[in-house]
């Protein structure tokens, strides 16, 4: 199960929280103002010890990352007082966008220099990061996670960011979220990720035998283990030809329950397979109607949610 501890970096994918697919969208290209730090060699500013408050100040204000991460980070805010803001590129709520608080700590007197990010009191990611000669910052994201050594030095696969701003705030129209919310994305995340993987599941199911499973034993997959959190159903639709729709009705107050669906139709005479998920608005225990594809559109493989919930793609 995923908890608040679990969402942490690692591969290069920093803080799983929020994982989901709605772009931020605040104007800015990641690739703005690259000024060539996309060559293969990144020349890094000659190492001398510098005060911690001088790479603070240095460090204070918004990053973005000059190429696209493999994970879901947007963008990074150094704050005053030890504070690192994360968010998220693709957040949980389709309406909303957030940041995730941590905080962090530095040790400029080592080459590279040391930081901590620290997710909790007991969730700490030990890393290591530099500048470049132009004042971008390198960091180790690869390979990095907690109760994992720091590692001794960056390597190729370090993430490199830009400052596009000193400013310590928050983006327009961002909200920072709570302990709890935080908790609770966690939680919603890996319903989320069990409902896509079950979709997938069928829509190789379909192709292979031109029907989808109405359990999961034929599915070959094991059914997802009921938890305190929420229960997992398949719900069979017509003749299982069509469509099929999964569930994940949420136990607990708080969160919100979620439907998922995968599709079969022809296309220029070839048989095809889509999935989708709705996920409701607010916190319920009931789960949604499940997406709806609308076959006769002029806009292929149109696909919309039931009021009350969003379309997760």
């Amino acid at each position: 199960m995923v908890t608040m501890n679990s969402c942490l970096l690692r591969s290069g994918c920093l803080f799983l929280i929020g994982m989901g697919l709605v772009k931020l969208n605040f104007g800015m290209a990641l690739s703005v103002n690259a000024r060539e730090t996309h060559s293969t060699a990144i020349a890094a500013r000659p190492h001398q010890t510098q005060s911690t408050a001088a790479i603070v100040e240095q460090l204070q204000g918004q990053w973005l990352p000059l190429e696209m991460l493999p994970g879901p980070i947007s963008m990074l805010i150094f704050a005053p007082q030890g504070r690192l803001l994360l968010m998220p590129r693709n957040p949980a709520d389709g309406n909303k966008l957030v940041a995730n608080p941590a905080g962090y700590r530095i040790n400029p007197h080592t080459h590279p220099m040391q930081m901590d990010i620290v997710l909790d009191p007991q969730t700490i990611i030990r890393t290591v990061f530099e500048f470049t000669a132009n004042g971008d910052l390198r960091v180790q994201l690869a390979e990095t996670g907690p109760g994992k050594p720091r590692p001794a030095a960056l390597t190729e696969a370090a993430t490199l960011f830009q400052k596009i701003s000193d400013s310590t705030e928050l983006p327009p129209g961002v909200t920072l979220q709570s302990r709890a919310e935080m908790q609770a994305a966690a939680i919603e995340l890996e319903a989320r990720v069990t409902l896509q993987r079950i979709n997938r599941v069928q829509q190789a199911y379909y192709l292979e035998y031109r029907r989808f499973g109405t359990t999961f034993a034929p599915l070959g997959i094991p059914a997802p283990a009921a938890d305190k959190y929420y229960r997992y159903q398949i719900v069979p639709q017509g003749n299982q030809k069509q469509t099929v729709a999964v569930t994940a009705t949420a136990l607990q107050p708080g969160l919100r329950s979620m439907t998922g669906a995968a599709f079969s139709l022809v296309e220029q005479g070839r048989v095809v397979t889509l999935s989708a998920l709705c996920i409701s608005d607010q916190a319920s225990q009931k789960p949604p109607d499940p997406p709806f594809l609308d076959r006769q559109a002029s806009a292929a493989r149109a696909m919309t949610c039931p009021s009350g919930s969003f379309l997760f793609p």
